[in-house]
């Protein structure tokens, strides 16, 4: 072996092991899902009997998928990374599963190899990586075919997190454009996605430290942190509109006088609760919950329950920055589908938990 080859190895030969064996693990554990059927439950809207799909990628196809408002939904890359599962794999179950699994473990590497880049530390990173990666909250997200746009968004968000973490070395104009375009393409994917700006500025805190660097003049460049992500904050109000319009259009929206905004906001801190008890106790996991039971007292329970732990792990942050910043993750990424804006008939939801159980694990 050569001399230069050693201190390579030594410094990349584990985390890629690691992230290698962290992909090989993730894809065997998920494997029998490739030989589960379509499901009569969005499978056959999206994929099984949409014909725009089975016909796999053709010009006919990019066009659609590029103008198509699909089930209150304007989501380009999701039909057309079914497209491709078409062309590759044909129209059958095994390949639109395939797929999904195998963005799942890429995830898991990812996520891995990011946090390794961020702390320097391999396990830590790695026993994050793995909890999410095989926690049972994620079966739903990788085993139903419909479910595609959550890994598919993941992969984006976590490149756009990598791309955020090489700019912020030295942030400098263009330097954030890769990052924002692997938002604007997890966007395209799903919604969800419209929080990262403020995820940047949280990983501004930590683990990239720039909360409290100063400028020339001696003052705090908070204004600068905020300012220099005028591209993630403009393409998060964008789709914001967006998503609201498609899905008003769809009417998918429920009104004030369906589920009154008291009620909304009564059920926010149940709703935050009802994931925390399914993160450290994943039992009676369902497809559909309905909405969570709530009151007023419950509710003040649950808000106290909350405003107490925040406090404790603000404590806690004094010792590692990681941890509040890993509650606030989860916090701010579970926002678009606490229940505040209701859409559909489901109020919670394991898969709604994909990229906010990352903070968790943290």
């Amino acid at each position: 072996m050569s001399e230069g080859l050693k201190p390579l190895l030594s410094k990349y030969g584990k985390p890629a092991l690691a992230a290698a064996l962290l992909v090989a693990l993730t894809v065997a554990l998920f494997w029998p899902a490739t030989g589960y059927d379509f499901l009569n439950f969005d499978d056959d809207r999206y994929v099984s009997g949409n014909e725009m799909v089975r016909k796999g990628l053709t010009l006919e196809g990019v066009r659609w998928a590029g103008r198509a408002v699909y089930e209150s939904y304007w989501l380009p890359v999701m039909w057309l990374s079914y497209m491709v599962d078409a062309s590759v794999f044909g129209a059958e179950p095994f390949g639109f599963h395939f797929t999904n699994i195998l963005l799942h473990a890429l995830n898991a590497a990812l996520l891995f190899l990011l946090l390794h880049l961020w702390t320097k530390r391999l396990w830590p990173a790695l026993f994050v990586a793995a909890l999410f990666a095989w926690h049972p909250l994620r079966v739903e997200s990788v085993a139903w075919i419909a479910e595609r746009k959550d890994v598919l968004s993941g992969l984006f968000f976590l490149l756009s997190l990598l791309s955020y973490t090489w700019f912020s070395r030295r942030p400098v104009m263009g330097r954030d454009v890769p990052a924002a375009l692997f938002m604007a393409l997890g966007l395209l994917t799903k919604p969800i996605l419209v929080t990262l700006p403020f995820l940047l500025l949280l990983l501004d805190y930590w683990p990239l430290e720039r909360w409290g660097a100063r400028r020339a003049d001696g003052r705090v460049a908070w204004w600068g942190l905020i300012s220099e992500k005028v591209l993630f904050w403009a393409l998060g109000a964008l789709f914001c509109v967006l998503t609201y319009y498609t899905q008003s259009v769809g009417k998918a929206i429920h009104s004030a006088d369906a589920i009154p905004w008291v009620q909304r906001f009564v059920a926010v801190p149940v709703a935050y609760l009802f994931y925390l008890k399914k993160t450290f106790l994943p039992t009676d996991l369902r497809m559909i919950y309905g909405d969570l039971s709530t009151s007023l007292l419950l509710s003040a329970a649950a808000a106290l329950v909350l405003v107490l732990l925040t406090l404790a792990l603000l404590v806690a942050g004094r010792r590692s920055r990681a941890i509040p910043a890993g509650w606030f993750w989860f916090l701010g990424l579970l926002v678009p589908v606490i229940g505040i804006v209701r859409v559909g008939v489901v109020h919670v939801a394991d898969r709604f938990t994909y990229l906010p159980s990352i903070g968790l694990a943290i």
